[in-house]
């Protein structure tokens, strides 16, 4: 079984409601921690702490900064976190994460998305909060995840370009470019945040109702004001109970002929941080057998849409072929192993005799053990070869 998770946000969501939501569900809080203290940010810190919202215990992150002159473009930010070594998924998804709310601010402002200055969304508590947030959905390694219709709030709130109507226009701008469904309740305050919208966008293969699961593990992320209604953002964990086998995918193709290697490398890495399962390239020869290359995406439906939109902008071409087609797939289990070199998480088919060692894990003891990369993936195949079925963590 496949894990899924449910997202609820029935009083909206900002990004440490997200990541106290993961902590309350059971995501290590020094694994969090750890990951963002290789930000070179100034002094600051984060305690998870106990707390009751319309009488609902839940967990909010108390996170705390010194003050900061500095304002950062989308420059300076990708610069901190490529310097932070978090790992090729966790720096992907974070850099998707900030050009999606630059996109949103350039688009409001009418300025190009390198001129974009993040205020609110550049100061440190952000930073950490997106951040966190893409070492959260590793964490997760959901195979799907679901976020319920978002309640945005009303009225106005204060921000750093003056008094602005609810839901703020960055705000508004990702959740209709996501066609994300929203409403406003009687709460006359803030409660979806750019920081919440843009990780709620960006991680929900779909918007609607809870899906068919067994629950595994389930956690509320507390927001600061204390509402009528609980003010927290509810995650619940399960399998899969759906029939596994079959799903249904986009296959998106192009010919390019005019774009170096480095540019269609840099094609598929945005295909991947805007959620493609797959991309891969061939080369072919073009008409008057010019030398070109195809670019192959398979994706979801509900992310071609999307995924298109990055191809556009970042190859140039002028043409998206798309065909909708049928794969069947195997239960995948995912458990940790204990080896010479740390702990590294296994994948396996529940259907086949098939045990693939977490690529990121691998590299990671590899550097830090100063091994063979080959000598570290063996070593964890070995020892996930030799556990038993009883020890290996729950169908995900």
């Amino acid at each position: 079984m496949s894990r899924v998770v449910y997202l609820q946000a029935a009083s909206g969501a900002a990004g440490d409601m997200f990541l106290a939501a993961l902590i309350d569900a059971g995501m290590p809080f020094g694994m969090l921690e750890e990951r963002l203290r290789r930000l070179a940010l100034p002094h600051w810190s984060m305690r998870p702490r106990r707390v009751v919202r319309g009488a609902i215990s839940a967990t909010w992150l108390q996170v705390e900064t010194i003050p900061e002159q500095v304002q950062r473009g989308l420059p300076e930010i990708r610069e901190l976190i490529c310097a932070a070594d978090l790992g090729t998924a966790v720096e992907s998804r974070a850099l998707a994460m900030f050009e999606q709310l630059g996109h949103a601010e350039a688009g409001i402002h009418g300025v190009p998305l390198e001129k974009v200055h993040f205020h609110e969304v550049g100061a440190a508590d952000a930073i950490l909060d997106l951040v966190g947030a893409a070492v959260g959905i590793e964490w997760l390694d959901a195979a799907e995840i679901t976020v319920s219709p978002i309640n945005v709030g009303s009225g106005h709130a204060d921000t750093a370009h003056g008094r602005l109507p609810i839901p703020a226009p960055a705000t508004l701008a990702l959740v209709t470019s996501a066609g994300a469904p929203i409403y406003s309740g009687d709460e006359s305050i803030e409660l979806l945040t750019p920081t919440g919208a843009v990780i709620l966008t960006s991680i929900a293969d779909r918007f609607g109702a809870i899906p068919a699961m067994r629950p595994t593990a389930y956690g509320y992320g507390a927001g600061s004001a204390n509402l009528v209604i609980p003010n927290v953002l509810r995650v619940v964990i399960g399998n899969n109970l759906t029939a596994s086998g079959t799903d249904s995918v986009v296959v998106l193709e192009t010919n390019v002929d005019d774009a170096s290697g480095e540019v269609l490398g840099f094609a598929a890495e945005r295909c991947l941080a805007a959620g493609a399962l797959d991309v891969w390239m061939v080369p072919i020869q073009m008409k008057k057998f010019r030398p070109g290359t195809a670019l192959h995406v398979i994706c979801q439906p509900e992310k071609a849409a999307e995924i298109e939109n990055v191809i556009f902008t970042e190859t140039g071409t002028l043409g998206i072929r798309r065909r909708s087609l049928e794969r069947r797939i195997l239960d995948r289990r995912v458990w940790t192993v204990e080896t010479q070199f740390g702990s590294i998480r296994i994948k396996s088919a529940a259907d086949a005799n098939l045990i693939s060692p977490e690529y990121e894990d691998v590299r990671r003891a590899a550097l830090a053990h100063q091994r063979p990369i080959a000598e570290v993936m063996r070593a964890a195949r070995q020892t996930a070869e030799s556990t038993g079925e009883n020890e290996r963590h729950p169908a995900s």
